[in-house]
């Protein structure tokens, strides 16, 4: 009986990281990200520079934006098994993408 157990637990973890990818693969889309560049999207430098692309982009308000950053690092928590990105870390870009845009518009 235990190998059954066992079996049923690994299904259970792969249905819940196929669950998840699909969370993320969700966020991805809405900012126009392939999902064949998942895989590459995994390490913490690469995480930071989607984060800035994300609040980069023109397509949504800036809440918006904050919103998906926040999960997008608790996403990518859950598939990893460990925090890469620090929601402290989400806001500090945010600003910093902030008055970069700002400083920008002050010279047009």
């Amino acid at each position: 009986m235990l190998p059954n157990v066992t079996s049923n637990s690994i299904r259970l973890e792969r249905l819940r990281l196929e669950c998840v990818g699909s969370e993320l693969g969700q966020i991805l889309i809405s900012y126009q990200i392939p999902i064949e560049a998942r895989s590459r999207l995994l390490g913490v430098s690469s995480i930071k520079g989607l984060l800035k692309f994300m609040f980069k982009s023109a397509d949504r308000a800036m809440s918006e934006k904050l919103t998906d950053a926040l999960n997008l690092a608790r996403v990518y928590e859950k598939l990893k098994g460990v925090r890469l990105v620090e929601p402290i870390d989400c806001y500090y870009l945010f600003v910093v993408v902030l008055i970069q845009e700002m400083r920008d518009e002050d010279k047009v």
